[in-house]
């Protein structure tokens, strides 16, 4: 069963993403396929999808999470690129102001996350206590798999190769460019890892 098939809850993956998105005003999508591509291209001809646009783009060899942009052809506009295991309710079209507003070749969607560790904490040096600190709270953010791209950043996949979104952004920083970051504070649900919450189809 390919990943975008399977269930979580009521409905596949793909469908809260193509749900998502039709609720913030978009139509035209493009499912990038390789594994098990057949399974995927006959659920949404038996599960037509009103009043939106579905084109496939079809990989011969397993391009990664980002590979498939370089098969995107004569294409000018902003390009939001999501994944499948990742269920949110971002605002993609404030999303989309958001990059277009900052101008940027890339706009990387985070969430904000705050952990309280249980224990105290102990600094040392060389073996002598130095300070005790009391169940310290650590603030951090992480990537949440959703992106604005600027149609650049096609030509700049194909001509160097890339498969993975690491590449996109050291390529990015070593030519100085600017990365907009985009806080989601909506539900965001990350169910790459966690297989056991989801059902086949």
């Amino acid at each position: 069963q390919p990943k975008a098939l399977l269930r979580f809850k009521s409905k596949p993956l793909i469908e809260y993403v193509i749900d998502n998105a039709k609720n913030s005003g978009f139509k035209n999508f493009s499912i990038s396929v390789f594994y098990l591509k057949e399974k995927i291209k006959k659920y949404f001809k038996e599960n037509k999808q009103k009043k939106i646009n579905i084109n496939f783009i079809t990989e011969k060899k397993p391009l990664g999470t980002i590979g498939s942009l370089a098969l995107i052809k004569n294409y000018n506009k902003d390009i939001i690129v999501l994944n499948c295991d990742v269920i949110t309710s971002i605002d993609l079209e404030e999303l989309l102001r958001f990059h277009e507003k900052n101008k940027s070749l890339m706009t990387m969607a985070i969430k904000h996350f705050r952990y309280e560790n249980p224990y105290g904490v102990i600094k040392s040096k060389k073996n002598q206590f130095v300070s005790f600190d009391e169940k310290p709270t650590v603030d951090f953010a992480i990537n949440a798999g959703v992106y604005v791209f600027s149609p650049k950043i096609i030509k700049i996949v194909k001509n160097n190769n890339m498969k993975f979104i690491e590449e996109i952004i050291s390529f990015l920083k070593s030519k100085n460019k600017k990365i907009s970051l985009f806080p989601i504070y909506e539900e965001w649900i990350d169910l790459g890892t966690d297989i056991k919450r989801l059902k086949k189809y």
